[in-house]
Parts: structure tokens; C-alpha cells; sequence
């Protein structure tokens, strides 16, 4: 597992997915605040499990972050309603700070 990753990915995910994109398109908005112990083990959580899959190969991670964004988003929390916009939006929390970690290791 890159620890590099697991952590700029949990610090991407928690600043960008709950702090900065809620208060651009929903102000207002404050169930990070209110839950920000669970959200964060949350993320930590998932962050860590892409750590593990995308050193092995860097499109699965990918595809891997746009199923499981897309099915937890519209299904489970219900927070974004469309599966596609879900899992791009998975992807580019999980898929941005890979390539940083990735463009700094000069992969």
C-alpha cells in the first residue's frame, strides 16, 4: 500500500468532496460538520483500499473508483442522483491525488 497515496487521498477526498464542492453547489450544506468523525473514517477507509489496487494497475483503480462511487452515491447515501456524475466524481477524488503521487515518483 502507498501510504503517500492513502494519505493525500484522504486529505483530498475530506477537502475537496466535503468541504469545497458542497459549499460551491449546495451552501449551506453541513453534514460534514455534523458527521465529520464517521465521513472521515469513511474516507480514510476507502482511500485506503484504493492505495492497495491502484499501484497494481492504474485504470482498474479507476474503473474500480467510478463503479464504486457511482453504486454508493446513488444507492447508499443518495447524496448525488445520477451514477454517472457519481462516479466521475469518484474518480477524480481518488484518481487525482494518484496521479500527483505518480507524477512525483515519476511513473
Amino acid at each position: 500500500m502507498s501510504t503517500r497515496y492513502w494519505l493525500l487521498a484522504w486529505a483530498f477526498s475530506i477537502g475537496f468532496g466535503e468541504i469545497i464542492l458542497p459549499a460551491v453547489f449546495n451552501p449551506g450544506y453541513a453534514l460534514f460538520r455534523d458527521h465529520w468523525l464517521a465521513i472521515s473514517l469513511y474516507y480514510g477507509a476507502v482511500s485506503a483500499g484504493f492505495a492497495w489496487l491502484f499501484p497494481r494497475s492504474t485504470w482498474l483503480g479507476l474503473a474500480a473508483a467510478f463503479v464504486f462511487g457511482g453504486l454508493v452515491e446513488t444507492l447508499v447515501f443518495k447524496g448525488i442522483p445520477n451514477f454517472i456524475a457519481a462516479g466521475l466524481v469518484y474518480v477524480g477524488l481518488f484518481g487525482i491525488p494518484w496521479a500527483i503521487v505518480a507524477k512525483s515518483r515519476g511513473l
